[in-house]
């Protein structure tokens, strides 16, 4: 009953949030009706799923600081051993976050970075429409980055496998997978899989809450790992983004 009365303030909360989000997009970007409506089913489709999806042991954040609360909270619970990585580093923001956290607590590994900086490998379908291939392309120029870091140039389907393969992983403690698309998404969970052990925490940032959510992160998911390897850590709703709520599962 606890679980459930819990499960059920967590949707209420969400959804006074989203009343809050639907009326600034209805001044901001002049929705159709139909794109309101797909919007609003999205949501609906997501938060059943969180509900149905939650556990004693799942937290959910919202409002204007709920992506940072997910990412500390994930970082506090992570393994001492074991290999970190971030797929999709763009401009940087994230994997700054991580590697300042880690030189806080005094923890001397690095975070390895992997992007092409050329934009998707995929087309993805996001909110409103199609995000083409190009839609964050930063024509190959990397951010700055702190000093326990590390990036990886090019495409993860190809440049993963090869880092993989030219260096010893005994385990991972943590991943954050921020492809938006399908596709590298699954090559990251196959190809790291034989690494995770008891305890690997994954944050995926774009996990459902948009139209067609369970196309893309979410699919790659169900498709490498079964439901009884991993348990949900947390939720987050982007409040800078519209409907995309991210997710953080722990490998049991």
């Amino acid at each position: 009953m606890y679980i459930k009365n819990k499960c059920i303030s967590i949707y209420i909360n969400f959804q006074n949030f989203i009343i809050e989000v639907f009326k600034k997009l209805s001044k901001t970007a002049a929705l159709t009706d139909i794109e309101t409506a797909q919007l609003k089913l999205a949501f609906s489709d997501s938060q059943k799923f969180i509900y149905e999806n939650s556990s004693l042991n799942t937290l959910s954040f919202y409002g204007q600081a709920s992506v940072e609360k997910l990412r500390k909270h994930c970082f506090n619970n992570i393994s001492s051993e074991g290999s970190l990585f971030e797929f999709g580093v763009f401009k940087g923001k994230s994997l700054n976050f991580f590697a300042d956290i880690l030189e806080k607590k005094n923890d001397k590994r690095i975070i390895l970075g992997f992007d092409s900086w050329k934009g998707f490998s995929e087309e993805w379908s996001g909110i409103n429409n199609l995000y083409k291939v190009n839609t964050f392309d930063q024509r190959g120029g990397q951010p700055k980055v702190k000093k326990n870091t590390f990036l990886v140039d090019g495409f993860i389907e190809k440049t993963l496998p090869n880092y993989i393969e030219k260096n010893k992983i005994d385990s991972i403690a943590f991943i954050h997978i921020d492809t938006d698309t399908y596709t590298p998404a699954k090559v990251i969970l196959t190809s790291l899989k034989p690494f995770f052990k008891s305890g690997t925490i994954i944050l995926f940032d774009e996990f459902c809450g948009y139209p067609n959510w369970r196309s893309h992160e979410y699919k790659a998911l169900t498709e490498v790992l079964g439901p009884s390897e991993y348990e949900f850590l947390g939720f987050a709703h982007n409040g800078n983004r519209a409907l995309l709520i991210k997710a953080a599962i722990r490998i049991i």
